[in-house]
């Protein structure tokens, strides 16, 4: 083991110089190379004193005693800054969805959360608070209430995997039963309804709906289409106008059966 209080020392100019203040020079434990600290003073008695603090924590971190300092500085920030530079990761790593729409949403459910349930800083988060909050929604749908938890769980995660906090409290939380509760009973659009929305839909508008409706890509597949994906219509090149004209046409030959069930 090494603990040692010194200045270090550099070459410049062809001179060998000394820094202005101590540093602590360690290897403790299973470290295979000397670390340094820096102490900030230029005190020999005062810099021995914080070194012998660092030691201390050290060994009280190792032995279970105490959390690891960056835990503990995590604990002192309030949640809502911890909220800020979540969202802010999450731009950088692409994850706001189309408009950020994905990032608004989850900031305003977890702000909510913070705010109802009383919670300022990570040691306050607990299951309990957050179960006693979710039996009082009457206004939310199950599935809601889920978006919920997992908007604070995933921001919880994060915190976890940045070592601001120890563990994520709601990660045992059940997830509540949706299953034959859903409040929108979803289903295909039958033909009368598509007509009536193409009615009222613009052209650049209208050829979209149709593509989705006749070929069930979703948005984002659709958005990646490109010309080559295109083949020749009756020995033509495919442009806007014969695309838009063939699915029209589609429109027109949906099956008696599937024009009264819906599509």
């Amino acid at each position: 083991m090494i603990h040692k209080v010194q200045k270090r020392s550099k070459r410049s100019k062809g001179k060998l110089a000394e820094s202005r203040s101590y540093y602590l020079r360690y290897r403790y434990g299973d470290m295979i190379t000397d670390k340094w600290k820096s102490l900030d003073c230029t005190t020999k008695e005062v810099a021995e004193e914080k070194a012998a603090k660092f030691r201390k924590e050290w060994e009280a971190e190792q032995a279970g005693i105490l959390l690891p300092k960056q835990i503990r500085e995590g604990a002192k920030k309030p949640l809502r800054q911890h909220l800020v530079e979540y969202l802010e990761d999450l731009q950088r790593r692409g994850k706001a969805g189309r408009r950020n729409h994905d990032k608004k949403v989850l900031r305003t459910r977890i702000l909510r959360l913070l705010t109802e349930c009383g919670w300022t800083y990570p040691a306050q988060v607990n299951p309990e608070a957050f179960i006693r909050w979710r039996s009082k929604q009457d206004d939310l749908s199950p599935k809601t209430l889920n978006h919920y938890r997992d908007a604070m769980s995933g921001f919880l995660n994060w915190l976890l995997r940045c070592e601001r906090i120890a563990v994520n409290p709601l990660d045992k939380v059940d997830t509540v039963e949706t299953r034959g509760r859903e409040v929108r009973q979803r289903r295909s659009l039958t033909v009368d309804e598509i007509k009536r929305l193409l009615d009222v839909a613009p052209l650049y508008r209208k050829v979209s709906y149709l593509i989705a409706l006749l070929t069930g890509l979703r948005h984002g597949e659709i958005a990646q289409l490109e010309w080559q994906d295109l083949v020749e219509i009756d020995g033509k090149p495919a442009n806007i106008a014969s695309v838009a004209k063939a699915i029209a046409l589609g429109i027109a030959s949906i099956p008696d059966d599937r024009k009264r069930d819906g599509l």
